[in-house]
């Protein structure tokens, strides 16, 4: 069995929602296509969302808009398909009031099983105080939350002339990083130690940094009594890599180790050819025990997603 964690969707008709789009494959919007290409690389399940990155620009009004157009359109591919998709909500940090509401939608009333959240939006940081009514409501109906990374101001030299594709390369690695360090040092994983963080891209740079970041934690925060790999007990990863790499997912291995580890594709984003088949043939090559594979496969996004009866 294969479960993708981390397929996106994009709302038919959504062009005058959003100010910001990204380049994807043709027929991501129709069931029918999504299935045919999901039995052609042997998937099972897509646990289907919007990218984080679409309400880049939008104020609170129009973002809280956004999320509940995305979630009514998932919410249709989950009905019709309930077999094949699972879905994961999208909410929008700006407006706390509006994303409790949201969140109490699409879990109580729809049954979504997961919920996604950007690694920042506009100025909110994912640290701050005031989304801590948020991740208690989050723990106490038991999903995970997703955390896409999203574009971040200020450094004129990764967005414009031949920066111009370095922050979605380089800049959104550094975001997802900066989210889950905030999340550590900000004390939001002590004040809700049942919080389940499921990082897009292998972790960032979690994997590849992660003696600097051990370095650096025990320097200045040393004195919490707590490790830095203790508190990315509660980080998972997906494999979404842009095709597939056995040194980065070992990378990622010797980390988060085999079960906080997770399939995802990040299509319809890249060519499924990549995202989906040589994503999957990375993950089969790895010199790891077949129980292990089968973790990253399926089985631990069926316990996160509490998919088993």
């Amino acid at each position: 069995m294969v479960i993708d964690f981390s397929s996106h969707v994009i709302p038919p008709g959504s062009s005058g929602i959003f100010k910001r789009t990204w380049l994807h494959e043709e027929g991501q919007e129709d069931p029918e296509i999504r299935i045919k290409l999901m039995d052609k690389y042997g998937v099972d399940v897509q646990v289907v969302h919007l990218s984080a990155a679409h309400l880049s620009g939008l104020d609170a009004r129009e973002a809280a808009r956004a999320c509940r157009i995305s979630n009514d359109y998932v919410e249709k591919l989950v009905s019709a398909h309930p077999d094949r998709f699972v879905g994961c909500g999208i909410l929008s940090i700006l407006d706390v009031e509006s994303a409790l509401d949201e969140l109490d939608r699409v879990v109580g009333d729809l049954g979504f099983r997961c919920v996604t959240l950007g690694t920042h939006q506009g100025d909110v940081a994912l640290d701050s105080e005031e989304l801590h009514p948020l991740y208690e409501r989050i723990v106490r109906l038991g999903v995970p939350i997703f955390l896409h990374p999203v574009d971040w101001g200020g450094y004129r030299l990764a967005s414009e002339g031949s920066g111009a594709h370095a922050m979605s390369t380089f800049g959104w690695p550094f975001d997802t990083s900066l989210a889950v360090w905030r999340l550590i040092v900000g004390g939001v994983i002590d004040r809700f130690p049942a919080l389940k963080l499921v990082t897009h891209h292998l972790g960032g740079m979690l994997a590849f940094h992660y003696r600097r970041a051990e370095f650096r934690f025990n320097r200045y925060y040393g004195g919490r009594g707590r490790s830095f790999r203790d508190y990315l007990a509660n980080v998972y990863a997906d494999t979404a890599l842009d095709g597939g790499s056995v040194a980065d997912l070992m990378a990622a291995y010797s980390v988060f180790g085999p079960r906080r580890m997770l399939f995802g594709s990040d299509w319809p984003y890249i060519d499924a050819s990549l995202s989906i088949k040589g994503n999957m043939d990375a993950i089969r090559a790895m010199p790891v025990p077949e129980e292990e594979r089968d973790l990253i496969l399926h089985g631990n996004a069926e316990e996160l997603l509490r998919m088993r009866g």
